[in-house]
């Protein structure tokens, strides 16, 4: 039955990556995304959980795929149409979005729950679903409400932290592992992938605050906006578009770390603003 088909284990690893807005979630998504399935031939779906449409963006797909909750309101899913919101790549990568509310227009997290029971029901229609490895969710913002933890409950899912040396990054980075810890359950945090801003003594503040937290640095993705330029002028993620970038090299290596996993980690976030605050100050000359 299909129950346990979900039980066996290592059969489907459930990848969430999170980050506060705008700290480049998407792009560590996509890229990480098509480095399992370039270099280790693994059978991926990306899914994208925001209300706006980054993943049909990133890969130009506008007007070839439809959110899940934008067909669920036009027409209803059903087995014949659940196709017009599932795309899949050459390389075999599947991808759906779930779209949602209109940003500031209700809560985004409500339609997760509905845009994931439309896929479980109509996997049959899609072509490879029931042979994938990894499901990469591509989360919005830092929400941490009822939304948040929808693709934490059920067992098996790891969770990837994007920061940077920005207060902001780490304070949100911080308030994710408190959320995951009040969720519980078959969690593991995998690590942290840090987008280098450039601000000064970066690596120092991440590492100072991996440490604190008890939570490795899984990569360092090195400020570089022309690699990442000439890959949205190319169509698709840098894995793909630009391979023979240093960026490109990392996403690889991220993607070996991925695949080899993490030991259980036992993440303690800063209790306290001020402690987390003071971390940082203390690399402020």
């Amino acid at each position: 039955g299909e129950r346990r088909v979900m039980e066996q284990p290592g059969r489907q690893r459930n990848i969430i990556v999170y980050g506060k807005g705008g700290i480049g979630k998407t792009s560590v998504a996509t890229n990480l995304a098509e480095a399992l399935v370039h270099e280790m031939g693994r059978k991926v779906m990306l899914i994208g959980c925001s209300p706006k449409s980054s993943l049909i963006d990133l890969y130009d797909l506008s007007g070839e795929v439809m959110p899940l909750l934008d067909l669920k309101r036009k027409e209803g899913v059903n087995a014949q149409n659940i196709g017009k919101a599932v795309w899949r790549s050459p390389e075999g990568i599947l991808l759906t979005e779930t779209g949602g509310p209109e940003p500031g227009i209700g809560c985004a997290g409500v339609g997760l729950p509905t845009a994931f029971g439309e896929l479980k029901k109509y996997k049959n229609q899609i072509e490879d679903y029931d042979k994938l490895e990894y499901n990469i969710y591509d989360l919005i913002g830092d929400v941490v409400c009822g939304g948040f933890s929808t693709p934490l409950r059920g067992g098996g899912r790891e969770v990837i932290i994007i920061i940077s040396g920005e207060l902001m990054a780490i304070y949100a980075g911080n308030n994710i592992l408190r959320a995951v810890n009040a969720v519980g359950g078959d969690i593991k945090v995998l690590g942290y992938v840090v987008n280098m801003r450039g601000v000064p003594r970066e690596q120092e503040i991440v590492e100072a605050f991996s440490a604190r937290t008890k939570v490795p640095i899984l990569a360092f993705i090195k400020r570089d906006p022309a690699t990442f330029k000439q890959a949205e002028r190319r169509g698709g993620p840098i894995v793909r578009t630009v391979p023979d970038s240093e960026t490109a090299a990392t996403f690889r290596q991220l993607a070996q770390n991925v695949e080899q996993g993490a030991p259980k980690t036992e993440p303690s976030p800063i209790e306290s603003y001020e402690d987390l605050f003071q971390m940082f100050l203390s690399f402020q000359s």
